[in-house]
C-alpha cells in the first residue's frame, strides 16, 4: 500500500544529509528536500535552534560513527533498545514541553506503552514524517501513548521551542513534545542519528527495538507486539 505521507522514500534516502552533523545548524533542512508540508515547514521556518549543544547528532562524533549510523538510518535498522532486552529503565526526569506544561516520567504510567521519537528541527525526514506519526497517535487506544523529545531544543530556549511549535503546526502535529532538559540531555545524547524512536512500559522499562530512521512499519510492528487487538491502516 502506497503511504499518503509523500516524500519519506526521499527521506529515508537522504537522512545522511539531513540528520547528521552539527544539530545546531538548521541551514541544512532548509536547503533540503522537497517533500510534504514538513519539509515546508522547515523551509519557512524563520527561526532555529542554532547553539544548541544537546543534539541527538553530536558533532564531536568521529566520522567513522558517522558513517556508521548513517548507513543504519539509511535503512530504517533496528537494535536492542538496551543492554539487558525489557532491563533499562528509561531515566527519570523533569522538562517543560514545548506547549510550556511540566512533564515527568510519570507520563508512562498510565499506558501499558508508549512510543517516544526522539527528532531533530533540522532534520529533513524527521519533519516528513510527523504527519503520519500524528495519524498513527490518533489511532492509538486510550492505554497506549506516542510522546516526541525534540533533541535539539534545551528546555528554555524560546527560539527553537517557536522553531519546534512552527512545526507542529505546519504538520498537524497534537501529541506532546518534550525539550531537551539537564535530566534528559545524556540520555538523548545515545542516539547518534535522528529520527530514532523506542518504546516504553508502564514500569519506565525500554521494550520492543531501538528504530532508526523514518520507518513506520518497524513502529507499527512494535506497538502491535503489545497492542495485540489494535489495527493500524496509513
Amino acid at each position: 500500500m502506497k503511504r499518503k505521507l509523500l516524500g519519506l522514500i526521499l527521506a529515508s534516502t537522504l537522512v545522511v544529509s539531513a540528520c547528521q552533523g552539527n544539530s545546531g545548524n538548521s541551514s541544512s533542512a532548509k536547503s533540503g528536500q522537497a517533500s510534504t508540508s514538513g519539509s515546508a515547514a522547515v523551509t519557512e521556518s524563520k527561526t532555529s535552534s542554532a547553539g544548541s549543544q544537546t543534539s541527538a547528532t553530536d558533532s564531536k562524533t568521529s566520522s567513522a560513527s558517522s558513517q556508521s549510523s548513517a548507513s543504519s538510518a539509511k535503512e530504517g535498522s533496528t537494535a536492542s533498545a538496551g543492554t539487558e532486552a525489557g532491563k533499562e529503565k528509561f531515566p527519570s526526569f523533569e522538562t517543560t514541553d514545548t506547549k510550556g506544561n511540566k512533564i515527568t516520567e510519570k507520563i508512562f504510567a498510565d499506558k501499558d506503552i508508549t512510543m517516544v521519537n526522539v527528532w531533530g528541527t533540522f532534520c529533513g525526514p524527521c519533519i516528513n514524517e510527523m504527519p503520519e506519526l500524528q495519524k498513527i497517535y490518533e489511532s492509538l487506544p486510550k492505554n497506549a501513548n506516542l510522546i516526541g523529545i525534540v533533541a535539539d531544543v534545551p528546555e528554555g530556549m524560546k527560539d527553537g521551542v517557536d522553531n519546534a511549535n512552527y512545526i507542529e503546526k505546519q504538520t498537524g502535529v497534537k501529541y506532546t513534545n518534550l525539550t531537551l532538559s539537564d535530566s534528559l540531555s545524556s540520555f538523548a545524547k545515545r542516539f547518534y542519528a535522528v529520527p530514532s524512536t523506542i518504546f516504553v512500559d508502564k514500569n519506565g522499562n525500554i521494550i520492543g527495538e531501538l528504530v532508526m530512521g523514518a520507518d513506520i512499519d518497524a513502529y507499527v510492528r512494535n506497538l502491535q507486539n503489545v497492542l495485540t487487538d489494535w489495527k493500524y491502516e496509513s
